[in-house]
């Protein structure tokens, strides 16, 4: 019963309602023409085709339904196919090792999308604009990842400067000569030429040759070379030292050892007496040396020398001569024993008068070390010529066997060494052979009476350098005999020798000392001062123990 009469209610009240706003008739749409629709794309969006109604704004479609929304979604489906090289579309740009790349954008919109595409070439490395250098050049460095590429690379084009202190390049490389040169190295010895590696910028180096404490030679070269040949050194073991030098500059000091070989080549015994009086001086050609031991015409004279042999074997011994007597002949001893007659076979006449020279042979055997050879006239009556005959002797000469030897391996030394020449004309013997050929023998003659301003000098060489005492062998009268002495060209010292009484009682006078080197040639050297006569007969030089 309510529900009814609710709604009569709304029915009465709709008609009232009706009644009193004056209802007008409902609208009829007006259709117009049917507009086209325009498709979405990629990124626009579109309109659905349709029918439009001014009246109430309303769209409708081709079956004059209402549409609720014409318009219709962008796609969002790009064709990313587009290569544009615009700067907007730059992913990367172009470096040294690369090209530039790009993104590739929609045909249709032009938006840039995630994938990218090379253009064009990669682009040159970058450089440093300061220089870069090191010890040997200079050159622009890379600034890209290529830091090992170099633009513009040379050679340092050195200057020196105005106060010659330093060398500049045009890049800022500098040379400092005044605080640094290398120290020579490379060292090498042949053929008689010690080379080295040159120092930078050295203009000289100062050399010293040593052997053992003992400086040998000292000098200054240019050339990164010195050649010893000229110094005619010793066989031994030597050190050379090199300082590079530049102006006040010098390097650390270089060392360096070598040996010079001793090779047995010939050797020359010699003794020219005639030299010892000025009266007997006779210069030729022929004569080797220019004069020859004075005439050996009485038994019991000859000469006396000493020889080191490498190693004991046979060798042939040539003795040179002049003489007037063919057949002459004399007796060689070796280290105290007999061995073999030299005859003098060709009569050359004297040398004072034919100024010829011949050559007679002999094979000798001789020890390894030191041997004593004595060349003797011994003879009798019977002999033809008789006693042996006479002769001049001008030098002997030993043939080497050309081997090259260390003297390393060898001890030379020697605690003495002895100086004799067994020629004066004075004494007269008899034929009998001394009985004593030992190491100290010596046949008592000298090498002649010497007066003022005559002079006689020794040279030897000895095997260790150190103190030496040098004695004089020598027959006179009573009276002091004065000489001036002098050791190595050094000072000049008078010196006093007081004979026995005897020409021919030889005595050793007591001696003075001297530091001698080894390696190098000595010479001792005896002048007469005054007038009183006097008989040399040897020189004697003794190691003094230390």
């Amino acid at each position: 019963m309510k529900v009814k009469n609710l709604l009569l209610s709304v029915t009465v009240a709709g008609i009232l309602l009706c009644g009193a706003t004056a209802c007008k008739p409902a609208h009829e749409h007006a259709y117009g023409s049917w507009i086209d629709g325009a498709d979405a794309t990629c990124a626009e969006a579109g309109t659905l085709g349709h029918y439009h109604c001014d009246g109430c704004g309303k769209n409708f479609d081709a079956e004059h339904n209402e549409l609720a929304d014409i318009a219709v979604d962008a796609t969002g489906l790009h064709d990313f196919t587009e290569k544009n090289v615009q700067d907007k579309y730059l992913a990367t740009a172009a470096t040294c090792s690369a090209a530039a790349e790009y993104y590739y954008s929609c045909s249709v919109c032009g938006l840039a999308g995630g994938q990218t595409f090379a253009n064009g070439e990669p682009i040159d490395h970058t450089y440093e604009t300061e220089w870069s250098y090191d010890a040997n050049g200079h050159w622009h460095a890379a600034t890209c990842v290529h830091d090992t590429v170099k633009k513009d690379y040379a050679k340092h084009d050195l200057k020196l400067s105005a106060d010659e202190t330093e060398e500049t390049c045009l890049c800022g490389y500098t040379v400092d000569m005044v605080t640094a040169l290398d120290t020579p190295t490379g060292f090498a010895y042949t053929d008689g030429k010690i080379t080295f590696g040159a120092v930078k910028f050295a203009t000289s180096y100062e050399v010293e040759i040593s052997k053992g404490q003992t400086v040998v030679k000292s000098d200054s070269i240019t050339a990164a070379e010195y050649d010893i040949t000229a110094l005619n050194l010793a066989a031994g073991k030597y050190e050379i030292s090199v300082v590079a030098a530049y102006k006040a500059v010098k390097s650390e000091k270089a060392t360096f050892e070598f040996s010079v070989l001793a090779v047995d080549t010939d050797v020359l015994l010699e003794a020219e007496d005639a030299v010892l009086n000025k009266n007997h001086i006779s210069v030729d050609g022929v004569a080797h040396g220019g004069a020859y031991a004075l005439a050996i015409d009485d038994c019991g004279q000859g000469l006396y020398f000493r020889y080191y042999a490498y190693e004991a074997a046979e060798k042939t011994v040539e003795v040179i001569y002049s003489t007037a007597n063919a057949g002459s002949f004399m007796k060689f001893y070796v280290n105290g024993a007999y061995r073999k007659d030299v005859v003098f076979s060709e009569n050359t006449g004297w040398f004072g008068d034919s100024k010829t020279s011949a050559t007679a042979s002999v094979k000798l055997n001789f020890a390894q070390g030191w041997n004593e050879i004595y060349l003797v006239k011994i003879g009798t009556a019977a002999d033809t010529p008789a006693y042996g005959g006479n002769a001049q002797i001008d030098y002997i000469k030993i043939i080497g066997s050309g081997k090259a030897y260390d003297t390393a391996e060898f001890d030379m030394r020697s605690n003495s060494y002895k100086l004799e020449a067994e020629c004066a004309q004075w004494h007269w013997a008899d034929d009998r052979r001394p009985a004593n050929w030992g190491e100290n023998f010596s046949l008592g003659y000298g090498l002649g009476d010497m007066k003022t301003d005559d002079w006689f000098k020794v040279s030897f060489n000895i095997a260790e350098s150190g103190t030496y005492k040098i004695q004089l062998g020598f027959g006179g009268a009573a009276e002091a005999r004065e000489f001036k002495v002098s050791v190595n060209g050094g000072e000049e010292i008078v010196r006093t020798y007081t004979g026995s009484g005897a020409w021919d009682n030889v005595i050793l006078d007591e001696g003075f000392t001297a530091e001698l080197t080894a390696g190098e040639w000595q010479t001792v050297e005896f002048r007469k001062v005054n007038d009183e006569w006097i008989n040399i007969d040897y020189v004697l030089i003794t190691r003094v123990a230390d």
